[in-house]
């Protein structure tokens, strides 16, 4: 009888899992996650920060190699402003999620010129979350470290 009554109840839970009264979320629109990428791409290196600003959420939060965490769009606007000029290409491995939220993993090779005119190489992965606002995609979450080994003596 014990038996019965743990199926029927899980029945009745499966059941309403598929009542129509719930959706599942929509799709997730890969080709505008990748175009956001390659928008913000081509931003960053034309060095438009108000306009790469707005392809990020107000409450932003921005982790990257040595450094604190970046919280909140002022702030990340305020780290653009001292970047070098960098130019980048995103290979998006990964798309996840739906509804207005998706997780993207991404693989970056970024060509960094110092001060120096000396250009730096280097291959990144992130680990990001961006909301579907009315306007498009925007960087809610963004998590990045270099693959590249440190140099000798390095910390």
């Amino acid at each position: 009888m014990r038996w019965n009554g743990l199926f029927g109840g899980a029945m009745l839970v499966a059941v309403g899992a598929c009542s129509p009264g719930r959706s599942e979320p929509a799709p997730i629109d890969t080709a505008s996650v990748k175009a956001h990428y390659a928008k913000w791409n081509q931003l960053v290196a034309a060095g438009d920060v108000a306009s790469a600003a707005e392809l990020l959420a107000p409450d932003i939060w921005a982790s990257v190699d040595h450094a604190p965490p970046i919280v909140g769009r002022d702030a990340a606007v305020a780290a653009m402003k001292t970047w070098p000029k960098v130019e980048q290409s995103a290979d998006i491995e990964e798309v996840g999620g739906g509804g207005d939220l998706v997780y993207t993993r991404a693989r970056y090779t970024e060509h960094v010129t110092g001060r120096d005119g000396k250009v730096v190489t280097d291959h990144v992965m992130c680990l990001d979350i961006l909301q579907k606002t009315p306007t498009g995609w925007q960087f809610k979450r963004y998590s990045c470290h270099s693959i590249e080994p440190l140099p000798a003596g390095g910390k």
